[in-house]
């Protein structure tokens, strides 16, 4: 039985400050085993976690990645060319989609392999992880286009970095940041694990042994601290600060249970709408649809076919002169 297909007979969903105090009643060792902190990052290891383990695509599907994207391009070039509503442009365009659909099965396979994995498996042969503690990206806003500059004196546009932020941007939603994320709070959700969000902010730079944040202590993929000496895989210690600060969260309580924005659809009245006295006068009201009832809906389709059956007769009945005339 997975959980990560679904939810157990009888489950019965609880809330984040529930599970965190749960977890907060664990002594510190049991509570480190069971948290796993996750970094994500836009390199050859698109996810690392706290306990040394890496997920990354196969080197067989960015062979065939890169070959669908060039495929991709060739084909976009050549249906430009064709003449609409053609045969030969209808078999471009469904090249061109298998090509796109290669990509999109491929992010999603990875994004539900990764997030059983980080939810479901068991970590260091102890059990599945009851803390995942995440980075609190906010993705739409780092996939975002650089605003346009503008020199205030000449008023010609300057460079922006429009084309490198491209680059980073579909480096960015190639490793799945959010997909990964949304799959890994709903798989926990099913196993009652608590799944939370911590700032990013020099987690790369901070030593997970001793908290020294120095912009040296790492170099490319290889984390030296500078102050303790503590040496080890710079993401892998990204992960293991990250999982220090979901664990920091816990203990000082500061989960806290968002409250759900409740909507609710007003039904709008009809105004004279079941009038009886419409003759000689137009009946006001809404017209009949979803808002008002089914009731409601007949009523009123009613009355206006009783409104035009008395406009007919009117109409066909004969015309009196008056004497004299």
């Amino acid at each position: 039985f997975s959980y990560a297909h679904a939810a157990p007979e009888g489950f019965t969903p609880r809330d984040d400050a529930e599970l965190a105090y749960e977890l907060n009643n664990l002594s510190e060792a049991e509570l480190k085993l069971s948290t796993l902190g996750i970094d994500r990052n836009v390199k050859d290891n698109c996810v690392a976690t706290s306990d040394g383990r890496f997920f990354r695509l196969e080197p067989i599907q960015k062979v065939r990645l890169t070959r669908k994207e060039i495929g991709a391009k060739r084909h976009q070039k050549r249906l430009s060319r064709q003449v609409k509503g053609s045969k030969n442009r209808a078999k471009t365009r469904a090249r061109l989609a298998a090509k796109h659909e290669y990509r999109s099965n491929v992010s999603r396979d990875f994004s539900h392999q990764t997030s059983h994995s980080l939810a479901c498996k068991p970590a260091n042969d102890f059990r599945a992880p009851l803390l995942l503690v995440l980075e609190g990206l906010k993705i739409a806003n780092m996939v975002r286009r650089p605003k346009a500059k503008q020199d205030p004196v000449t008023g010609q546009w300057l460079k922006n970095g429009a084309k490198q932020k491209a680059g980073l941007n579909k480096s960015i939603l190639k490793s799945c940041w959010g997909s990964i994320a949304t799959q890994v709070k709903y798989k926990s959700f099913r196993r009652s694990a608590l799944v939370l969000s911590v700032p990013a902010a020099y987690s790369s730079q901070e030593c997970s042994k001793c908290s020294h944040t120095q912009p040296e202590n790492r170099f490319e993929q290889r984390f030296i601290c500078k102050s303790c000496g503590h040496m080890a895989h710079a993401d892998a210690n990204a992960g293991k600060v990250i999982a220090n600060r979901g664990i920091k969260a816990v203990r000082d309580q500061k989960v806290i249970v968002k409250a759900c924005k409740r909507t609710a659809y007003k039904r709008r009245k009809p105004k004279e709408c079941l009038d009886t006295e419409f003759l000689g006068r137009e009946p006001s009201g809404v017209p009949v649809d979803a808002r008002v009832s089914h009731g409601e809906a007949q009523a009123i389709s009613m009355l206006q076919q009783m409104k035009q059956e008395v406009l007919i007769a009117k109409s066909d009945a004969p015309t009196t002169t008056p004497p004299g005339v």
